[in-house]
């Protein structure tokens, strides 16, 4: 399944904007990053591209998807991020939140949006959880792209 996430065309200094869709479903959720700070681990949004959705489960138990994708430097487990002198990353998860200090470098989705929160995130989460666990052991990507 294609999910695909828009970003605002607008960068700001203290957050990224976007709008994620889903192939297939009539489902629209906003979401909340970090800003761009030159990919910086745990503190810049993610970098535009095409990853795939793994499967993760977080120490709370909640289960989610972390992005990966070796030819970006993304990685889902730290100790499979190799030792490279360009920047890596690693834990990028989708999660529930509602302001850019809720996340590291992750994504969080949200029903409504304001200027620079997101609103009802636990619903948007689940929501986009539900749409993915639909297909059952079928293999999610997700595009992110900048809005123009």
């Amino acid at each position: 399944m294609i999910v695909t996430l828009k970003r605002d065309p607008v960068w700001k200094k203290t957050h990224t904007m976007g709008l994620i869709t889903v192939q297939d479903f009539d489902l629209r959720i906003h979401t909340i990053e970090r800003p761009w700070l030159d990919n910086k681990p745990f503190e810049s949004c993610v970098p535009a591209g095409r990853y795939s959705l793994q499967p993760f489960v977080r120490p709370d138990g909640t289960q989610t998807y972390a992005l990966f994708s070796a030819t970006r430097g993304v990685f889902v487990d730290p100790n499979d991020v190799p030792n490279v002198p360009h920047r890596t990353r690693n834990l990028i998860l989708i999660h529930p939140g509602n302001r850019v200090a809720d996340i590291v470098g992750c994504i969080a989705p949200g029903m409504t949006r304001t200027e620079n929160t997101v609103g009802n995130s636990r619903v948007a989460f689940r929501t986009l959880m539900d749409a993915l666990d639909r297909e059952d052991g079928e293999e999610h990507t997700l595009i992110i792209t900048r809005g123009t």
